[in-house]
Formats: structure tokens, C-alpha cells, sequence
């Protein structure tokens, strides 16, 4: 039997979620070399996976502090799992609040909002992420969790 203590802790925390299909990002062996040729590929893939995204929900201007990241490539042909980790970096970039440079893939589109604040360790837990043969319907399911306090009543 848990405390009251403990008991009343659980109840002021839900876990909550949310789930975005999204384009299966290249893999890394085919990024360009060319630094022009790869800042283009990676503003259109991060485009395509901004506009995926708000229309499936809409971001936060004070997105959640802590979310976890699970990952499910659904792909023609099975990738090396270095790869599908590496593969995520241009995903994750594109749900970012906090964004460094210019933003011309947003085009003034929630600009100041996010679905994660940051990619670094203290906002950001990535999960290994795993792949699924699926040549019909390629993409890429990714699962943003976190915690949220419930607010007393």
C-alpha cells in the first residue's frame, strides 16, 4: 500500500502525448556534399516536416520542459541504426522552439513556437529508435511524451 504522501504526488502528474506522421527524413549517406546543396535539402525536408506537423497539432509558445522522443522509421529498405539516429537530427531541428539562424523554411508561420524547446540533453530525451519494412506507405511516426502537473483543485 503507497503512502498518502506518495499517493497524492501521482495524482497531480499525467503523462501526455502526442503523435506526428511525418516524411522519413534522407539518410545521412545521402546528404549532399556541397554545403549549399545540403542547406537546401535540409530547409525542404524541415519545411515539409513543420507544415506535417502543425496541421496534425498545433505548437507551443511554452512547450513542455522535458519530452521524451520515440521514433518509428517505416522504410523500403532497413537503414544501419547509427543511421536512424543521425537521420532524426534534421526532424528534431525542424520542431525546435528555439531556432538559430534564419528560419526561411517557417515563413512567418508560428515563428516563436515549438513542439520542443530546445535539442540539447536538459529538453530533449531521444529513445533508440526503430524501423518497420513498409513500401506501401513510407514514414516516419514520431512520439513526443511528457509530464504534466495537474493543477490542484
Amino acid at each position: 500500500m503507497l503512502p498518502d504522501t506518495y499517493k497524492d504526488e501521482v495524482a497531480r502528474v499525467s503523462i501526455r502525448q502526442i503523435d506526428l506522421t511525418l516524411p522519413v527524413p534522407p539518410s545521412p549517406n545521402e546528404w549532399p556534399k556541397h554545403p549549399m546543396q545540403l542547406a537546401r535539402k535540409k530547409n525542404h525536408y524541415r519545411r515539409q516536416v513543420w507544415i506535417e506537423a502543425i496541421q496534425q497539432h498545433k505548437p507551443w509558445m511554452e512547450p513542455p520542459h522535458k519530452v521524451v522522443a520515440s521514433a518509428t522509421f517505416y522504410v523500403w529498405n532497413k537503414r544501419d541504426e547509427d543511421n536512424l539516429t543521425a537521420s532524426l537530427k534534421w526532424t528534431l531541428d525542424a520542431l525546435k522552439r528555439d531556432q538559430t539562424g534564419k528560419m526561411h523554411w517557417r515563413e512567418g508561420v508560428a515563428d516563436m513556437k515549438g513542439y520542443i524547446i530546445d535539442d540539447d540533453p536538459e529538453h530533449l530525451t531521444v529513445v533508440k529508435p526503430s524501423q518497420e519494412i513498409d513500401r506501401e506507405d513510407p514514414r516516419l511516426v514520431l512520439i513526443l511524451r511528457w509530464n504534466e502537473e495537474k493543477r490542484a483543485a
